[in-house]
């Protein structure tokens, strides 16, 4: 099939999608928007915010001179995407009259609201199984866990620093930016392995904890939940535009000399598109105004069908300006990753 027909369009401007929950692909660390392709353009970049605290440490204290209370500091955290300060306060919880072994959850809540929760106790053990005898309790999904309090004996006392545990990596306390997460504005396209990561998707560097539950002694069954906020592209059809070449990557080989052999190695090499495009006067064109920008081009061998190549780019666009003709933009296109190519959205 000839170019004849082909079309260009570039990313031109965009529309807000505000704070709505992704997607759970099913493994707890893909997570896909309800929009195939998001904006990367400067102050239009996608936002990910799972539910979590967002600044302070060493939140929780032991109460002085009080039995079985805590002193929480104050702390901003993030719920469906909003920041909210929780103001400092002091709790307190009641441990068990028979059993020793229990733990209790710090939580924060829309809204200032801060409390304590716990499991069932156990006699001589604890579990570190959400929901279970000994274990900590399963959190209500709109809630953030701040820390937990691990209590060995069900005589009343003042609280033990050392009976504080408030640490991401332990499971103890939920943080928004842990673990951390990675944004792929359009996907891999039909180079895809999973259906997750054909369009616009997150990653997170490790799985999310499954903490939270439907009641404090129900098994856990939910990750915190996960918003995102971004811009969807509007796309323009450039009028006049001949001879595109999308980014490529192009396979390379390198070599080291060893004793009475040569040992070599591949690489790749990630190289420039571009097209021509034949201006009204090089100056006030729409297109010259995306000079310098990174933005989305989008390219169709056939503007009357789906296929189409996608690239995220920035333009650079000198103009030649012949006496017989009308002023041409040579437009390079400087890729962040190499392009994905798509049957259609």
């Amino acid at each position: 099939m000839d170019a004849s027909k082909a079309s260009v369009e570039v990313e031109s401007t965009q529309t807000l999608v505000p704070w709505e929950l992704l997607t759970d692909a099913g493994d707890k660390q893909y997570f896909t928007f309800s929009s195939e392709i998001l904006s990367n353009a400067v102050g239009f970049q996608p936002e990910v915010a799972p539910n979590g605290i967002v600044s302070g440490l060493n939140l929780v204290s032991p109460t002085p001179s009080t039995n079985d209370s805590v002193d929480v500091a104050s702390f901003t955290a993030v719920f469906s995407g909003v920041e909210e300060t929780i103001s400092a306060d002091t709790i307190a919880f009641t441990r068990d009259a028979t059993l020793d072994y229990q733990k209790f959850s710090v939580i924060a809540e829309t809204g200032d609201t801060l409390s304590i929760i716990e499991s069932d106790p156990h006699a001589s053990a604890w579990s570190n199984t959400r929901g279970a005898a000994g274990g900590p309790p399963s959190i209500p999904l709109a809630a953030i866990e701040v820390a937990q309090i691990w209590i060995s004996d069900n005589t009343a006392a003042v609280v033990l620093a050392s009976e504080i545990k408030e640490s991401p990596q332990a499971g103890t306390q939920e943080r928004s930016l842990f673990p951390a997460v990675q944004v792929f504005n359009f996907g891999e396209g039909l180079d895809a392995n999973t259906t997750a990561t054909k369009f616009a998707y997150a990653k997170f560097a490790s799985v999310i904890p499954t903490i939270h539950g439907a009641t404090a002694n129900a098994a856990a069954t939910d990750e915190k939940p996960v918003y995102g906020q971004w811009y969807d592209p509007v796309f323009t059809l450039l009028e006049g535009t001949v001879d595109f070449a999308e980014p490529n990557e192009t396979p390379g080989t390198t070599s080291v000399q060893l004793h009475r052999t040569t040992r070599g190695g591949t690489t790749q090499t990630l190289n420039a598109g571009s097209f021509t495009i034949y201006m009204e006067d090089g100056i006030t064109d729409d297109i010259m105004r995306l000079r310098g920008k990174e933005v989305l081009t989008k390219y169709k061998q056939n503007i009357d069908a789906d296929p189409f190549v996608l690239s995220l780019n920035v333009l650079g666009i000198p103009v030649t300006r012949p006496v017989d003709n009308d002023p041409q933009g040579a437009v390079t296109l400087a890729p962040r990753n190499p392009p994905s190519y798509f049957a259609g959205v």
